[in-house]
């Protein structure tokens, strides 16, 4: 039998507050220097678009 897709899983998604609060070393730098996305992230080892996306959050 044939299985249906259901879609993503209930509490997949996280909330903007939750990502900021799990990426902390990367919004204090975001806060606190003038560096670059790529400088962040290389700083830190997560990736660029982790960093971009906590940019993106903390800008609202």
């Amino acid at each position: 039998m044939r299985q249906i897709y259901k879609g993503r899983k209930k509490g997949a998604k996280t909330s903007p507050s939750k990502l900021v609060s799990k990426y902390k070393n990367v919004a204090d730098l975001l806060d606190k220097s003038e560096l670059s996305v790529r400088r962040i992230a290389g700083i830190t080892g997560h990736s660029i678009n982790t960093v971009r996306k906590v940019k993106q959050l903390k800008e609202i």
